[in-house]
């Protein structure tokens, strides 16, 4: 009887709750059979996420615990996959193309252990430091410290979710923004391996999110840990809440055209006056880099002394404004389309997850994402639609300017798929709809004319 009433059940469970089961189930396997000494690590995350999530209790619509065991997967898979394939390595991206910046983490972070000679690792990194104190263990392979980085990725659906939810009072949408976030090969893999980029993503949401529902402390706290991993990235949250305030400011005024000009000039003045007086610190904590311009030219130079012919440096060397236009296009466009599918004679997984599926992803949200566009754009009646579309332009083009690396993009990617959902689930006029499907049609096929 006991038997039968266990069967029925299982039976009787959710499809969705069976598959998740099933994932956590492989992915913890996994963990075991790949490499074991990761075993004390997983529980350990696993408790840190109870931690954290028991904090910020936003998991109301996407589970951590869930989402933290999907990345798993991958992170097992990448990591045996790189092993096997570039056994000096350690099961790091490796440095078939240059060092990778997982490997200088790691070589910095394990002291010791290192998978070849790191002319880095005798340098102090704030996220080097950030990861000894979530995790002031030994650690004996990659792996161990990959595991713990994922508590970074995990919440980085569970925000998403909250912040669209909060912009649109949508829990379709909402769900179907955290889902698409979920399926993003781009996420999956730079979340996968030790990059401080998906912490960065992960607090620049959650910064706006709790700016957005007046949760000022969470915010001051996720701002300040952003600031100490990426100082540079705490623009990607400065521009988004300068933006919000322009909008709410200029509500107030019955012009509005005078009112964006009066809320530009009142908060362009307050930003101006607290830069210069921060100017000489923030000059010493980012070595200088603030002397680049608005185009960062130490990256430029490197990328012309690398490949001179690469179109991403053909964009550069365009003249002004007409660089910049076309910087941002690319940033929300790229990655494009490339048939490869290996390093040097390696295949790995980076160019599978981000030259060849990234892309075919993209083409799957283009058309919802463009419909959104046109009706924010031109259809005034959603405020906060047209804020997320200015915001999806304002990331684009401080990627294209003071960023210029397509890893970056990852801070992207959770607006697009907001913005995407959007489109999914709200009907727009049928001139909007046809023209974002037009637009999505030529993009994919001009990339795959001229796939290489």
């Amino acid at each position: 009887m006991k038997l039968n009433e266990s069967t029925y059940r299982i039976a009787t469970m959710p499809q969705d709750m069976i598959n998740r089961f099933i994932i956590v189930l492989i992915a913890s396997m996994l963990v075991v059979i790949v490499d074991y000494t990761s075993l004390f690590s997983y529980v350990y995350t696993l408790l840190l996420i109870m931690l954290v999530n028991r904090i910020t209790k936003e998991a109301n619509g996407i589970s951590p615990f869930w989402a933290f065991h999907f990345y798993l997967l991958f992170a097992v898979l990448f990591y045996a996959w790189q092993k096997l394939a570039v056994p000096a390595d350690l099961g790091l991206s490796g440095q078939i193309n240059g060092a990778a910046d997982d490997t200088i983490y790691y070589s910095v972070f394990s002291l010791k252990v290192k998978p070849y000679f790191c002319s880095w690792a005798g340098d102090s990194y704030t996220f080097v430091d950030f990861l000894e104190f979530i995790y002031p263990f030994k650690i004996y392979t990659p792996l161990n410290i990959v595991i713990v980085n994922l508590l970074g990725t995990a919440f980085l659906p569970v925000y998403t979710y909250s912040l669209s939810l909060e912009l649109f009072k949508s829990r379709q949408i909402a769900k179907r923004s955290a889902v698409l976030l979920l399926a993003c090969p781009f996420i999956i893999y730079y979340g996968c391996i030790i990059l401080r980029d998906i912490w960065v993503v992960t607090l620049v949401i959650a910064s706006l999110y709790y700016f957005l529902t007046r949760k000022y402390m969470p915010f001051i706290i996720a701002i300040s840990i952003l600031a100490f991993l990426r100082l540079g990235s705490v623009i990607f949250i400065v521009a988004p809440v300068f933006l919000y305030l322009i909008y709410e400011f200029q509500s107030k005024f019955k012009n509005r055209v005078a009112g964006i000009l009066i809320s530009i000039s009142f908060l362009g003045a307050f930003a101006t006056i607290c830069f210069i007086a921060l100017f000489p610190y923030i000059q010493e904590l980012t070595n200088g880099k603030l002397e680049d311009g608005l185009i960062r030219q130490s990256f430029m130079i490197k990328l012309l002394q690398m490949d001179s012919n690469t179109f991403l440096v053909k964009l550069l060397v365009l003249p002004f404004p007409m660089n910049v236009l076309s910087l941002t296009a690319f940033f929300m466009l790229n990655p494009f389309l490339s048939l490869t599918f290996s390093l040097e004679t390696v295949l790995h997984p980076l160019p599978i997850f981000t030259k060849v599926l990234t892309p075919i992803f993209l083409f799957t949200i283009l058309p919802a994402m463009f419909r959104s566009m046109l009706q924010g754009i031109f259809s005034p009646s959603c405020k906060n639609l047209r804020l997320l579309i200015w915001m999806v332009i304002i990331i684009a083009f401080l990627l294209g300017t003071i960023s210029l690396q397509i890893r970056h993009k990852t801070v992207l990617i959770p607006f697009m798929c907001i913005l995407s959902a959007y489109g999914m689930f709200t009907p727009v006029r049928s001139t909007y709809s046809t023209l974002g499907n037009t637009m999505a049609v030529i993009i994919i096929l001009l990339e795959i004319l001229l796939v290489k």
